[in-house]
């Protein structure tokens, strides 16, 4: 369970969301990679910690377990709500599933594991300080030169993505989309607004409130130059891959740090591999993408 020092804005939404028993079902029925990204991620992830034990964070209904299972017998699934561990028990039966709060994973032993993995954008359901919290636990519980994978809001996207432009002429061409904007932009406004104490912003990220299964949750977004920020404190910018939602490198050809800022706007999420610095390395003040590889996500 979630102490006294954890938590903040959003967190008892995010939890009743998640916990509620329609979303639970949902979580149930998926399997596979979400996207191309996720794929290319997970599947360098494999090439590197195959054999070694791995924690997979926010297990969810078990949607990557079967593919992490097939690298490891040491794995463990770990989530914060209990509706969710037991749904993830019972569709893979003498699988090990904890109740456990990625803000605090003290009952795991320190440099135990060669992978954690942090799937569907998990780590923004948690509060700007607790986002940091997460990331210092999962530092903690890595061996040296062991991985994080995990997906993150692009704040890119959501401040300047593909969207609605409204005009008269496409409005007279495509009255229904129209309509659809106006409802969704009062319906955002109102949320907004009603829901302000709940939202924060920083440089280069913000809570920002959003739909998810049919229930109103508070997300953290980070843009790409917060996001290596923050690895670079968590002391996990050994090696970093970042890629878009079609699985393309997020950084490449990018110089200046505005254009860092403003990268892919039409990619929703942002998909991450990170390495923690093996036992006598620094890890380099400014680290370039490892080699690309073409991967395509599973149906």
């Amino acid at each position: 369970m979630i102490s006294p020092t954890m938590g903040g804005p959003g967190d008892d939404l995010n939890r009743a969301a998640w916990a509620d028993a329609r979303t639970v079902e949902i979580f149930l029925r998926r399997s596979g990679f979400v996207c191309a990204g996720e794929a290319r991620v997970m599947r360098r992830l494999s090439q590197e910690v195959k054999g070694e034990r791995i924690l997979d964070i926010g297990v969810g209904g078990g949607r990557t377990t079967e593919f992490l299972r097939q690298l490891t017998t040491g794995y463990l699934g770990i989530d914060y709500l209990e509706e969710l561990v037991g749904a993830a028990r019972q569709r893979f039966p003498g699988t090990r599933f904890e109740l456990m709060d990625a803000r605090d994973l003290s009952a795991l032993p320190a440099a135990q594991f060669g992978a954690a993995v942090f799937s569907l954008n998990g780590l923004d359901g948690m509060s700007h300080g607790d986002r940091a919290k997460v990331l210092s636990e999962v530092h903690r519980v890595l061996r040296p030169g062991g991985w994080f994978a995990y997906s993150t809001h692009n704040l890119a996207f959501a401040l300047i993505g593909d969207r609605w432009r409204p005009d008269p002429r496409r409005t007279l061409r495509h009255p229904r989309a129209a309509a659809r904007f106006a409802i969704d932009t009062a319906r955002r406004c109102w949320r907004g607004w009603r829901l302000r104490d709940e939202l924060e912003r920083g440089d280069g990220w913000a809570t920002l409130v959003s739909d998810a299964y049919g229930h109103e949750v508070v997300w953290h977004h980070v843009d790409l130059e917060e996001l290596l920020r923050e690895l670079t404190v968590a002391e996990l910018d050994c090696e970093i891959e970042v890629c878009t939602a079609d699985g393309r490198d997020a950084r490449t050809g990018l110089v200046e740090p505005e254009a860092t800022r403003l990268a892919h706007p039409s990619s929703p999420d942002l998909h991450v591999l990170a390495r923690k610095a093996p036992h006598g390395t620094t890890p380099p003040a400014s680290c370039g993408s490892v080699a690309q590889l073409e991967l395509e996500a599973e149906a």
